[in-house]
């Protein structure tokens, strides 16, 4: 079920972008449901910031641009219990810093059918849990990149490794 899901922006802090109204795609996931050819899965973040916003932000202090190695991607749970999650914080990082880029809250079940989509398409394709990110603005996308490593905390901010993407050999 590929599809559009609206979400909530949460704000954490006073990261603008935040505050606007973000939305999810998850693409590449309809093989699921119809046992079609696997594609890899893809996250599309589309956000409503123009271009050179976007840009902006995704720029480290020195002017660079973030390479994909740079971010950090993960869901945070936002219920204390233990039970099923009904939604979280979907953040993108600077890896280093720890400096945030982008928060929204979002479906837990949206994450949960990425997650499930990302390791179906590693185990049948053997492409090391891979998947695309996305961020579209104005209509367009402005950057996609590759990453392997997706996290899902609890509320406790205890790792939830049975319900993250982390490929065999990584440690955390």
């Amino acid at each position: 079920m590929d599809g559009i899901f609206i979400i909530t922006p949460h704000v954490l802090s006073d990261i603008s972008v935040m505050r606007d109204q973000t939305t999810v795609e998850l693409t590449n996931t309809g093989w699921l449901d119809n046992g079609s050819t696997p594609s890899q899965p893809c996250l599309r973040l589309h956000i409503t910031l123009t271009s050179d916003d976007l840009a902006e932000r995704f720029q480290p202090g020195d002017g660079s641009t973030y390479r994909p190695s740079d971010l950090d991607l993960y869901f945070r749970d936002r219920s204390s219990s233990r039970a099923a999650v009904e939604d979280g914080i979907l953040t993108i990082s600077d890896r280093l810093t720890g400096d945030l880029l982008l928060e929204a809250v979002v479906s837990a079940s949206v994450i949960e059918r990425f997650v499930s989509a990302v390791r179906q398409y590693a185990a049948r394709t053997g492409n090391d849990r891979k998947y695309t990110v996305e961020l579209q603005c104005e209509g367009t996308i402005a950057t996609s990149f590759e990453k392997r490593i997706f996290i899902v905390y609890n509320a406790e901010n205890e790792l939830l490794r049975e319900r993250s993407v982390v490929p065999g050999h990584i440690e955390l």
